[in-house]
This record gives structure tokens, sequence and C-alpha cells, in this order.
């Protein structure tokens, strides 16, 4: 007969998906309570994989063997290697991931959010660093054609063009500054007549 404290951990960690929820994609996925946790701690500690395993998977009536010849001893404490291990698996599996992605769109962490934060930021006039910034993703997106069919920034040769145009300029400018200072040397009380 199984003591209350094995059929409890069975029932905790049974393999059977017992949390059902709809993902972003509109398909149906199931998940564990101990995986369900996982996924909200990995959240809580903002994306570390890790500590978010160790916190979930390494409580002491969770080291309790189930069965086998070491049935009912404790085994020792997870390594952080372990975790990192078994944490980068469990990230891999898709019904977990479709979770954590459920959960931040549940919490504003979407594609119409983040525009919305963008557009903000690019329209606002105060903080002019993060308004560059923006301006500058946006760039960034409208090169690889992210907004459509709009104009395509110029090619790397008509940057160059430019810039060779601009460097004629200073030149230009140099020269007549330092012909205009050699005169102002030469003639330095400005007469026409020596």
């Amino acid at each position: 007969m199984e003591s209350k404290i094995v059929k409890l951990i069975k029932n905790y960690i049974k393999p059977k998906a017992l949390v059902r929820f709809k993902g972003d994609d509109g398909k149906q996925y199931g998940i564990t309570f101990l995986e369900k946790e996982f996924c909200e701690k990995y959240l809580e500690l903002y994306g570390n994989g890790t500590a978010a395993y160790l916190e979930v998977y390494d409580k002491p009536e969770l080291r309790i063997h189930i069965s086998g010849k070491n049935k009912g001893k404790q085994r020792p404490p997870m390594t952080v290697k372990t975790a990192s291990v078994q944490a980068s698996k469990a990230l891999g599996k898709v019904s977990i991931c479709a979770y954590i992605n459920t959960k931040l769109e549940e919490y504003g962490f979407c594609d119409t959010n983040a525009e919305k934060q963008h557009l903000f930021v690019l329209n606002q006039h105060k903080d002019l660093h993060a308004k560059n910034k923006a301006i500058e993703n946006y760039y960034k997106l409208k090169r690889r054609g992210g907004f459509g069919d709009e104009k395509q920034l110029p090619p790397q040769q008509n940057f160059i063009q430019i810039n060779q145009k601009i460097i004629k300029v200073i030149d230009n400018a140099e020269a007549e500054m330092a012909k205009a200072l050699s005169e102002s040397i030469d003639n330095p009380m400005g007469n026409d007549a020596v």
C-alpha cells in the first residue's frame, strides 16, 4: 500500500495533461500543474528558466523517490546545471511555449500593444533620445519591408555618394576659410593698399 505522500506526489506530477487552454494560434493545448507553475514562475522571474525550474521542481516533497529500490527516500537537491538543462528542454515543448505566449498576451506583451507604445514614443517630444531610437527602429523595420509597400530606404551606394558630396562641401569650406585666414594674416588692417 502506498503512503499518502507518494499518492499525492504521483497525482501532482502526473504526465497526463490536467490544465487545458487555447493557444493564441487557436489550437488546444494541455500541460501538467507543475508545467503551469513552471511557466508562471518563469514569467515572474523575467525569463530565468533555471531559477524557475529549481523553485518548482526542486521542492523537498518532490525529491522523494516514488518507485524502485529507493522508494520513499529523499534524493539530493538538484544542481544548477541539471536545472538549466531541464529548463531548456521544458521551454522547447510546444505546449509550454504556447502557455507562456498566452500569458504574455494577457499581460499586454503583444504586437498590437507594442505598436501603440512605439507610436507613443515616436510622437512624443520630451525624450528625444527615446524618440530617435524609435525612429531608428522604424526605419530598420521599413528596410525589411515590415510595413507594406512603402518606399524603401536608398541602397548603400546612395549613402556613399551623399557622404562623398558632403566631404567635398566640407573640403571647399575649409579651403575658403584657410584662404580667408591667410589673407587676414597678410593684411591685418584690412587695407587694400600696402
